[in-house]
């Protein structure tokens, strides 16, 4: 799990460096084309006017890709909800529920995959007292 949210991450920011890249050549072509017919005439071949405008358009739409793209892909909101959900099923939990909704063996994978993914994710400060009452479920059902 904690290297599928590392892969997630490492592709989110490849991403958005493609991204930023194809923007950036983009502005600096959009920024260029601007220039030439808004700006002054050039007085001579080499003036750099035209370029210095297009690289600030495409550094500043780069860098609005990079941001933009950083804020949609990057994987946050999916771990946080994971948490709470994980957290709001083990409330509800009991033993004679998860009997009721399946088989001993099925509530017993259920019960380790949930406590597997909280150890997975430990920086939520209220998992702890979440995985003791976890454990607790646990034990009752090798139990019973």
């Amino acid at each position: 799990m904690v290297n599928s949210l590392q892969r997630r991450r490492a592709s989110a920011v490849l991403f958005s460096l493609i991204t930023a890249c194809l923007l950036g050549l983009g502005g600096l072509l959009v920024g260029m084309s601007l220039w030439r017919h808004f700006g002054p005439p050039a007085k001579d071949p080499d003036d750099t006017d035209a370029y210095l405008f297009g690289l600030l358009v495409g550094g500043l739409l780069a860098i609005c890709g990079i941001v933009g793209s950083l804020w949609k892909f990057w994987p946050r909101t999916a771990k946080i909800m994971e948490h709470v959900s994980l957290k709001i099923e083990a409330l509800h939990l009991t033993t004679d529920e998860l009997l009721k909704r399946m088989a001993k063996e099925q509530a017993i994978n259920l019960v380790q995959d949930m406590l597997r993914t909280m150890e997975e994710s430990s920086n939520a400060p209220d998992i702890p007292a979440t995985q003791i009452r976890m454990d607790k479920i646990l034990e009752e059902l090798k139990r019973s």
